[in-house]
């Protein structure tokens, strides 16, 4: 909970690097006690993150990951956390359209739980790895 009102904080500060640190930290922490709410809330607060960093096509495959486990386990969003995370989903659906948002809703919801954790975990701020030609 600590690693998540963190990220929250640094996302509202507009440092999103941090932001998603402290939120796959808190990921990686529910998902070894197997806590699917914990995991779910994580997933939505990386989605929140991404959005605000302007990464919509992975803000709306991680809405997906998340809105399928909250279902799964039948527990909604926090209602102190509703508005915030709406926002961010809506904001992400209209810089992608309706529909593209939708695909990746659909694509999210379709990871398997090691496919969406090892997806929150990519660092896209990472240089990316130069092929050797050797």
């Amino acid at each position: 909970m600590a690693l998540t009102n963190l990220g929250i904080v640094a996302c509202a500060r507009r440092d999103y690097q941090a932001a998603r640190e402290f939120h796959r930290r808190s990921l990686t922490l529910a998902v070894s006690v197997g806590e699917e709410r914990a995991i779910a809330e994580c997933l939505e607060e990386l989605a929140a993150v991404e959005s605000a960093a302007g990464r919509h096509d992975r803000a709306a495959r991680l809405f997906g990951a998340a809105r399928r486990i909250r279902e799964a386990v039948g527990t909604p969003t926090p209602a102190a956390d509703v508005g915030r995370i709406t926002a961010a989903a809506a904001a992400s659906e209209v810089a992608l359209s309706h529909s593209n948002f939708a695909d990746g809703l659909a694509a999210g919801r379709a990871m398997t739980r090691a496919e969406v954790v090892e997806f929150a975990a990519a660092d896209l701020t990472a240089p990316a790895a130069v092929a050797s030609s050797g």
